[in-house]
């Protein structure tokens, strides 16, 4: 590459940002499909089958996410690890200190806020919610073999 450190840093976080982004769609469209089958499956007037299917589907949209969401974590893990020894190996310690102050620019955080960006991802909290779902998914395909 032809840029200076500075911009490469620059360049490789904006491309984290707009991969993160992307990263956010789909346990959006998990949990939209989670209330559809639940919705579907624990009506009142839902037959054996339809809670057998809904619950069936449910848990795999469950497995699903949970696929792809660990492999993105994954994915964000090294291409973090990346950026650390390619490019912060370049970069002087006032260059980095000035991207990253560019790229956090008015952000000012408290201390409850800097210890929710240390932790790693809030993958576990994720991991959490989907623990649930397949839960209450599991319940409602039991109810319909019983």
């Amino acid at each position: 590459m032809d840029l200076d450190p500075g911009e490469r840093l620059r360049m490789l976080e904006e491309r984290r940002k707009a991969a993160e982004g992307v990263l956010w769609q789909l346990p959006g469209l998990s949990l939209a499909a989670q209330s559809f089958l639940l919705a579907s499956g624990l009506a009142h007037d839902a037959s054996d089958w339809t809670r057998r299917i809904t619950g069936a589907l449910g848990l795999f949209v469950v497995g699903a996410t949970a696929a792809v969401l660990a492999f993105q974590g994954t994915r964000m893990s090294v291409m973090g690890r990346w950026i650390e020894l390619e490019v912060g190996n370049a970069l002087d310690e006032a260059t980095l200190k000035e991207a990253l102050e560019a790229s956090n620019r008015g952000r000012k955080l408290n201390r409850a806020q800097r210890f929710l960006f240390a932790l790693p991802t809030p993958f576990w909290a994720w991991a959490l919610l989907l623990a649930a779902l397949a839960f209450v998914d599991a319940l409602v395909l039991a109810s319909g073999l019983g």
